[in-house]
């Protein structure tokens, strides 16, 4: 068990356990749970690592390693990076086989994919030996992303992040030796593995055959949102660069080919932006090629929308989603930086589209229009009218009108009201699925909220006590009704005892003591023991560090609670069923026995 191995190592070096808080900068108490067993320690977990490689670099810094090197069973002349292993590895032992019963009875519920890759990885990585934050290091990425992987909740999708991370397993592995363990493992000879670079060819073919599509796109859409920023990451340019004097006053009638396209659309956006034109109304099922296609007409393009956006602009786009759910996720992906100005409300058409013919319809309403139609795969050849008489403008505000009647709502985004987005999907009463990084304020008890209450300004309180009102009401109705499954990480105790786990409210700068933090954890546990179709759901790690996502039946918000705080709300039946397994699928690879899940949350009591 860790905590007697612990025990032995701290006793054998005479490591006191304030001296090792101080040097590991986090809480005396904390050390003494996990020494005791109060908390205990997942060798999955980023706080394994933290804990094993703390350990070791106080031991150094002491002098202290020939002794632990006696302790964990390691040569005189081992190199760190083995002995660093050894101590992991030592501390525990045992761990393994003690909880092989149950992951065996968990992985009969796990049904996708990516919990095939998590143990492939974990496999390996015994081998490789690197800590969550070391391969996070070596990858340039954070440190949550490969929690994730280890834990399954995801997989790196990128190719180019595939065979980074394969190559940065196998040099590790190859480096310590352990190139026939390596071969065992994959069940090859070790002949086709004789190099770096075979070996990590057949290592990616090893760990990424199958995956489950819909939720590997999903995520990249999800942690596009969560990780989306203010900043551009790409440069914008000016007005004046994007389009010239000479292409704004252009009278010209007719535009020809791509070419003509790319130039009619820059006149069409430059005096959108010129004359404040309110409203944009926009419909293409023409291949994209014509816009993205370019990269120089593509800033152009993008800098225009973007600044047509935040001088004020709306834009009304009729998007083509007669594609595959990828095709449209990525497509409404690469839209995201605009949708996060709040300007656009999205639909979809619930007629099909055609494949001979193509139609582009773009109008600033009142003021220019841009209309073509040709036969698909001949954009080059095509003919672009571009009109500014009223009659002609009133006719395809016609044509754009009756073309809306057969659309759907695809993606609306606003900026957001506290709580309005969340109560009105919690309030269609047919069942919920909320994933967040921190607790519910739904679920927090009155005394509680109370507390928090008492410590604000009379405003502050006000709109805090609404907040958590409205929630509560709303869930205990929804649980009452229907469900709700609630997929939430619980802190390590370094993070909860530095008063670093914020609590669920639109207040900035709340966060819970450990006090705190215990009669919430109590008030749920209460929760799920009196109502049956309310389950809590712990993840391993965090999905989100941003964000949260609502699932209901009729739609998807998702929020974004960070600067530009926005709600996106997803109501294309594609999008929300892939949604829905995205959520049952976590509740099968993350929930296990009711009694285990209690045992943890009691951990917090």
């Amino acid at each position: 068990m860790f905590s007697e191995k612990f025990s032995t190592l701290m006793r054998e070096l005479n490591i006191k356990s304030r001296e090792l808080a101080e040097f590991m900068q986090c809480d005396k108490s904390y050390i003494n749970r996990v020494r005791s067993g109060g908390r205990e320690l997942s060798p999955s977990g980023r706080a394994a690592g933290r804990m094993s490689h703390g350990i070791f670099d106080y031991a150094a810094a002491h002098s202290l390693l020939p002794q632990l090197y006696i302790l964990t069973g390691c040569a005189e002349d081992t190199p760190e990076p083995t002995a660093r292993h050894q101590l992991y590895e030592w501390l525990f032992e045992g761990h393994e086989s003690k909880q092989k019963l149950k992951k065996e009875r968990k992985s009969k519920h796990k049904t996708t994919k990516t919990i095939d890759f998590s143990e492939k990885f974990k496999q390996v990585n015994a081998l490789a030996g690197l800590s969550n934050i070391r391969l996070a290091k070596l990858l340039n990425v954070d440190p949550s992303l490969t929690s994730r992987w280890r834990s399954g909740l995801s997989q790196p999708r990128d190719e180019n992040m595939q065979n980074r991370f394969c190559g940065e397993l196998v040099k590790r592995i190859y480096a310590q030796n352990r190139a026939e363990d390596f071969a065992r493992l994959l069940d090859i000879s070790p002949d086709v593995s004789d190099t770096e670079e075979k070996a990590a060819v057949l290592l990616k073919a090893w760990l990424f055959t199958e995956s489950d599509e819909n939720n590997a796109i999903l995520e990249s859409f999800i942690a596009g949102f969560d990780n989306f920023s203010p900043t551009p990451q790409i440069p914008v340019l000016s007005f004046e660069e994007a389009v010239d004097d000479k292409t704004l006053n252009d009278d010209a009638k007719q535009y020809l080919y791509i070419s003509g396209l790319q130039k009619a659309v820059l006149r069409f956006l430059g005096n959108a932006i010129k004359n404040s034109t309110k409203e944009l109304w926009l419909y293409s099922d023409q291949n994209m090629n014509w816009m993205t296609g370019s990269k120089s007409f593509m800033l152009k393009w993008y800098s225009l929308m973007s600044l047509y956006l935040r001088n004020g602009g709306k834009i009304k786009i009729i998007h083509n989603v007669d594609r595959s759910f990828d095709e449209m996720t990525e497509a409404i992906k690469g839209w995201l930086p605009l949708y996060m100005t709040g300007g656009i409300i999205s639909y979809y058409s619930t007629k099909p589209g055609g494949s001979r013919f193509f139609t582009t319809l773009f109008l600033a309403v009142d003021s220019a229009c841009i209309y073509g139609s040709y036969i698909t795969g001949s954009e080059n050849k095509a003919e672009y009218s571009y009109y500014t008489e009223k009659e002609r403008l009133d006719h395809y505000k016609t044509l754009y009108e009756t073309l809306m009647k057969d659309c759907r709502e695809l993606i609306k985004t606003e900026i957001m009201t506290p709580n309005r987005q969340f109560v009105e999907t919690i309030n269609e009463k047919k069942g919920v699925h909320v994933i967040q990084s921190t607790l519910s304020l739904a679920t927090m008890p009155k005394e509680l909220a109370d507390s928090f209450c008492a410590d604000m300004s009379k405003k502050d309180a006000g709109l805090f006590y609404r907040e958590w009102d409205l929630q509560r009401r709303r869930y205990i109705t929804n649980i009452e009704n229907a469900f709700v499954n609630e997929y939430i990480p619980l802190p390590d105790d370094e993070t909860l005892f530095e008063h670093k786990v914020s609590v669920d409210s639109s207040i900035p700068g709340l966060y819970y003591t450990p006090e705190q933090f215990s009669l919430h954890i109590k008030n749920i546990i209460a929760m799920t023991e009196k109502y049956a179709n309310y389950k809590f759901v712990i993840l391993p790690t965090s999905l989100l560090s941003h964000s949260r996502i609502i699932i209901g039946k009729k739609t998807v918000i998702v929020n974004h609670l960070t600067a530009p705080r926005m709600d996106l709300s997803i109501t294309h039946p594609l999008m929300r069923a892939a949604f829905t397994v995205y959520a049952e699928d976590l509740y099968q690879q993350c929930l296990t026995s009711k009694k285990s899940e209690l045992n943890k949350m009691k951990q917090y009591l």
